[in-house]
C-alpha cells in the first residue's frame, strides 16, 4: 500500500532499504530520539527489521520518500482496538522541512479512515522537543 502526500510518498519497506536505513536511522541524533532503534544500527540488523516489518511484527510502517529517496519513517502499532501508538523518524538532514508532520498527517489518516482507530498517541524523550511539538500539532496524545 501507498500513500501519497503534496511532497512524498509513504510505502512498505523493502530488504532493499536496509543500507539506507540503516546510514539515516543509525546516525546517533536520529537513533537516540528513539526508543527501539539501537546505535550504532548495522545494516544486518536494519534488514532484520525490515523483515519482522514483512511478517507484520511491528505493525503498519512507511518509508517516507521524497523525490524517490527516503528521508524517514513513520508508521503504528494497535494496542488493542482503543488506540495506536504512533512512531516515526526522520534523517538528520531532512530535518526541519516539515516530512514528520506531513508523514505522520498522513499515517494517522490511514488509521482513523482505513482502520478505524479512534486514539493516537505517541511516547517520547523528554528532550524530544520538535517531536513533542509535532505530536501536539498532530493532536494526538503525548505520554
Amino acid at each position: 500500500m501507498k500513500l501519497r502526500t503534496q511532497r512524498l510518498t509513504l510505502r512498505p519497506p523493502a530488504l532493499a532499504d536496509a543500507a539506507r536505513v540503516s546510514l539515516l536511522a543509525g546516525d546517533y541524533d536520529v537513533a537516540s530520539m528513539t526508543g527501539t532503534i539501537p546505535y550504532p544500527y548495522s545494516e544486518k540488523l536494519a534488514a532484520e527489521w525490515i523483515g519482522e516489518v514483512s511478517r507484520g511484527e511491528e505493525g503498519v510502517v512507511f518509508m517516507i520518500e521524497q523525490g524517490g529517496k527516503i528521508v524517514g519513517c513513520t508508521g503504528y502499532r494497535a494496542f488493542g482496538r482503543d488506540h495506536a501508538e504512533l512512531g516515526y523518524w526522520i534523517a538528520k538532514p531532512f530535518w526541519g522541512k516539515g516530512y514528520a508532520t506531513e508523514a505522520s498527517r498522513a499515517a494517522i489518516a490511514f488509521g482513523y479512515d482505513g482502520l478505524g482507530w479512534p486514539a493516537v498517541e505517541t511516547h517520547m524523550r523528554d528532550e524530544n522537543i520538535p517531536a513533542r511539538r509535532l505530536a501536539e500539532r498532530l493532536g494526538g496524545k503525548v505520554v
